[in-house]
């Protein structure tokens, strides 16, 4: 795995710490602060040899799955490259459509879809991400939470170990490990 710079390291971490001035003031900054998260993530993630972030012709696809919580705080990912890749940003309708994806945003309005969406990209290196007490537990691989006024995460382990992704050290050192079923 190639070594994520320390400074990559502290800005998440500052990210992390700075949460709570960040979004009290304005509820919409919890979500722009969350879209960064979603960017910073990719850097302590890899995803395996063969998957569709290999191939240097298709976009870093993120999706989102329901209600669209983030406004348009996502579309400024438009702008990056995430993986050496340009970033295409897109809302599900149709569940077909995740095979297609590198990362998934699902909305607190699909929960009880989660079981569907889960399953149709269950053993695909896709990174799930969703902000509902309980999606961590139920397979969904971050999970931001709030503790107080700061925004955190948790991960699934096992959910992680099935999807073929691998996660640093460092990102796993600043999450909350949770298992199925679990709280």
């Amino acid at each position: 795995m190639p070594r994520i710079p320390l400074a990559a390291g502290v800005f998440l971490t500052a990210l992390l710490l700075l949460s709570a001035s960040l979004f009290s003031a304005d509820p919409s900054a919890e979500y722009k602060l969350k879209a960064e998260m979603l960017e910073r993530f990719t850097r302590f993630i890899d995803w395996p040899a063969g998957s569709s972030v290999s191939n240097p012709s298709v976009p870093f696809v993120i999706a989102v799955v329901g209600v669209n919580p983030f406004g348009s705080s996502l579309e400024r990912l438009k702008e990056m490259k995430i993986k050496d890749k340009r970033v295409d940003v897109v809302e599900i309708k149709d569940l077909s459509e995740l095979k297609s994806c590198q990362m998934i945003f699902i909305s607190s309005s699909q929960e009880k879809n989660l079981t569907e969406i889960l399953s149709r990209i269950e053993t695909k290196p896709v990174l799930t991400v969703g902000d509902t007490s309980g999606f961590a537990q139920k397979g969904v691989l971050i999970n931001f939470y709030r503790e107080g006024d700061f925004i955190r995460f948790e991960v699934n382990q096992s959910a992680i170990d099935v999807s073929g992704l691998k996660f640093s050290s460092r990102l796993m050192k600043l999450a909350r490990i949770v298992k199925p079923g679990n709280k």
